[in-house]
């Protein structure tokens, strides 16, 4: 996606819903988008919004590098940054990574979270993080603008399916509320695509993909969400129920 597509798909989106009061650019990897990143905190700055960055902090190999990174974003107008670790994210990123990104961006006065990857077979985990003793000094005087949460890590694969605990085991705490996400954001892949919720597993799901940028406006492939009584579904019951309604019918799913 160009920088003019860019500017455009979030001036249209700001037009078409006033209430907007928060942009986000995840990923995969936003730093990936080099000088255009800075241009559009500066440009969503320009309408007095909010801008979030989520990231896995592979620029931040030191405290220097991440604080001036972090204050050229600050100077745009960055107010939030959330960082991705866990198992596999420390394959490639290692987690003084995400320390040194920490410090840099609570010590200029950024919002500032940490994402953990969250499932039962993990080395790493919440309580790792914040057993660290600058995280804990972090979080002990930085109340209201540091947080640090699990969040799920999605299976992608046929064998990190097989590692996912059967319901029956009991060994993990299934979720059965409602889909909340649904209808809450206006979402643009790369590729110019609009879907219906954030998230890597988004893109997998074509039942999740509204259209195409180039085909439709904003406001008329979010409005088409409303005449889909699946998505309604979702938003009211959740997963969780739909499938044990499903079980319960015996309606066969098509593949």
């Amino acid at each position: 996606m160009s920088l003019d597509e860019m500017k455009r798909y979030c001036q249209e989106a700001i037009q078409s819903f006033p209430s907007i009061k928060l942009i986000v650019f995840t990923g995969g990897e936003c730093f990936l988008l080099g000088k255009d990143l800075y241009e559009m905190v500066s440009y969503v700055h320009s309408y007095g919004l909010k801008s979030r960055i989520i990231s896995n902090a592979f620029w931040a190999n030191s405290y220097d590098a991440a604080y001036n990174c972090l204050k050229k974003l600050k100077d745009c107008g960055l107010t939030e940054i959330n960082y991705s670790t866990g198992d596999d994210h420390q394959e490639y990123i290692p987690i003084q990574n995400i320390k040194n990104a920490v410090n840099a961006s609570l010590n200029l006065e950024i919002i500032t979270c940490v994402n953990i990857e969250t499932r039962n077979d993990r080395n790493f985990g919440v309580a790792d993080f914040i057993s660290d003793d600058e995280i804990k000094k972090h979080l002990s005087i930085n109340r209201g603008q540091f947080r640090v949460i699990a969040g799920m890590w999605m299976p992608f694969t046929e064998e990190a399916l097989k590692q996912l605990p059967h319901k029956d085991k009991g060994t993990y705490t299934i979720q059965c509320g409602r889909c909340e996400n649904l209808f809450e954001s206006v979402n643009i892949m790369p590729d110019g695509k609009m879907i219906a919720c954030c998230g890597l597993a988004s893109k997998y799901m074509k039942y999740l993909h509204l259209g195409s940028m180039c085909s439709g406006k904003v406001k008329l492939l979010y409005d088409k969400q409303f005449n889909d009584f699946l998505k309604l579904w979702l938003f009211v019951d959740g997963p969780y129920k739909i499938l044990e309604f499903i079980e319960r019918k015996k309606i066969e799913v098509p593949e």
